[in-house]
């Protein structure tokens, strides 16, 4: 009954509809940059860089579909791309030509889903104290203590089937960065009547992300399942705490390191 007072709202448009017009905000920076220098008559040089950063809001996050019906629970999110190309190009001679690049891009996403309501989960509830808020204050182990701080921590995600979602979305937040480095070196020669081209390609891939899945619970009322009340709704599940299902995970980390190191082609 805590958290439906809590985070519930109560018809406003008639006696069974709530209507409210959540607003949502974005700002986007983008700039690009080339240079392109004349070294010599025979060598030239150009650069390019590329950046973009996104930051934007949303009032319900809808992040596979996983989010809350009612306000209060959005996500947050900030991206920011850059790409680096730099090249050199040299006439060895009137028969040989040699390219050399180098490209770098990176993506990141620091903030992907992030909730707008944390808190620790003990601290959800306002009617009962913190050591028996989704807690067994007789013993602490059996309670949903995630211990990963008030920043990534918030209301368990409740469903109830035909009635209101509430709690941050249980696909969790997604923060992520990978990095790609790419190097190659092409020689191309005209020898008689045949053309030969050389080469390199080096590729360094990194990507590094956290993903939080369902740290702070979840209970599902779908009815049907050996605690159904068989009342006309599943409000009646709820309220007297018997939910079908219930699963937690846990914050996961992948780090992950790939080199491609392309052998020499000719044609």
């Amino acid at each position: 009954m805590d958290l439906l007072n809590q985070f519930v709202p109560l018809p406003n448009l008639n006696v069974t509809r709530f209507q409210s017009v959540p607003t949502a905000r974005e700002h986007n920076d983008q700039f690009t940059g080339r240079i392109d220098h004349r070294i010599s008559d025979r060598q030239q040089f150009s650069a390019y860089y590329y950046f973009t950063d996104q930051y934007f809001t949303q009032p319900f996050s809808s992040f596979q579909a996983g989010g809350a019906s009612v306000p209060g629970f959005g996500g947050l999110y900030n991206s920011r791309y850059q790409l680096l190309n730099l090249s050199h190009t040299w006439v060895v001679s009137s028969a040989t030509v040699n390219e050399l690049r180098f490209a770098y891009f990176r993506g990141a996403q620091g903030t992907f889903n992030h909730p707008q309501h944390t808190n620790p989960v003990q601290d959800s509830c306002t009617a009962v104290p913190a050591n028996e808020c989704f807690s067994d204050p007789t013993n602490p182990s059996l309670g949903i203590t995630p211990s990963l701080g008030a920043e990534h921590e918030g209301v368990p995600f409740i469903s109830v089937s035909g009635g209101f979602a509430i709690g941050n979305n249980f696909e969790g937040e997604l923060p992520q960065v990978g990095n790609t480095f790419q190097w190659t070196d092409n020689l191309s020669r005209v020898v008689g009547k045949h053309s030969m081209k050389f080469g390199v390609d080096v590729r360094r891939q990194r990507f590094d992300q956290k993903l939080y899945y369902s740290v702070n619970g979840y209970y599902s009322y779908f009815g049907g399942g050996p605690n159904d009340v068989e009342f006309s709704d599943l409000y009646p599940n709820y309220l007297l705490g018997l939910p079908e299902s219930y699963s937690q995970g846990s914050a996961q980390l992948e780090n992950v390191r790939s080199t491609f190191p392309l052998p020499l082609r000719s044609g």
